[in-house]
């Protein structure tokens, strides 16, 4: 009762679920699920230019997760004291910075445009810096490649996870970065993605 087995992991999306959030917690607590993987994104983060005060750990997450943990504002806290992994879903698309490139998506925009990538670096590394110790994984979105080529090409992607490895590197250099959880479609995408990482360097750290 209570042990933790970091392989043991589970994901949940809270903005979908309407099951009773306690419960789940409960569950977590007595399971012996060991890492937990769940929602963020830029924008809840940083909600004006530069301005990251006031998150501490708590508004981000409550903010973020829909009505789900917003009863539970302490969730990686809580989760990191009962010796559980938090992963954290980074989705890297901030409509503060979206609008300063032309392209098909906001990830297109985010990675064509210099003063967006080096936003996604400045608050990535302040994510880290706040939450470590109680979040020390990321992940760089979730099954993107849905998207498909037309939508969010690689190159573009590679450019968005090059900004955001360095910083939550330089705001938690212990912390783990990864990129986003592959879906079954669009294998075309996640060839072209590793490819382009390796021409990038970013085949060992990632």
């Amino acid at each position: 009762l209570g042990y933790k087995n970091p392989i043991f992991g589970t994901c949940t999306h809270p903005g979908r679920d309407r099951t009773d959030w306690r419960e789940i917690e409960r569950q977590f607590h007595i399971s012996g699920i060991g890492s937990v993987r769940t929602d963020g994104n830029w924008g809840a983060f940083e909600k004006s230019p530069g301005d990251y005060s006031g998150n501490n750990g708590h508004h981000f997450e409550a903010e973020n997760s829909a009505w789900a943990q917003t009863r539970s504002p302490n969730f990686f806290a809580d989760r990191a004291a009962e010796g559980t992994n938090n992963l954290l879903i980074f989705n890297p698309t901030n409509g503060l910075y979206s609008e300063m490139a032309q392209g098909p998506s906001t990830y297109e925009r985010i990675a064509a445009s210099p003063e967006a990538l080096a936003a996604l670096e400045k608050a990535t590394e302040e994510l880290a810096r706040q939450y470590k110790g109680r979040v020390n994984w990321f992940e760089l979105g979730n099954e993107l490649n849905f998207q498909r080529v037309e939508v969010m090409s690689p190159e573009a992607y590679t450019r968005i996870c090059q900004a955001a490895y360095k910083g939550f590197k330089k705001g938690n250099p212990d912390c783990i970065v990864l990129s986003h959880g592959h879906s079954r479609a669009a294998e075309d995408l996640i060839y072209r993605y590793l490819m382009e990482a390796k021409r990038n360097g970013l085949g060992k750290p990632f």
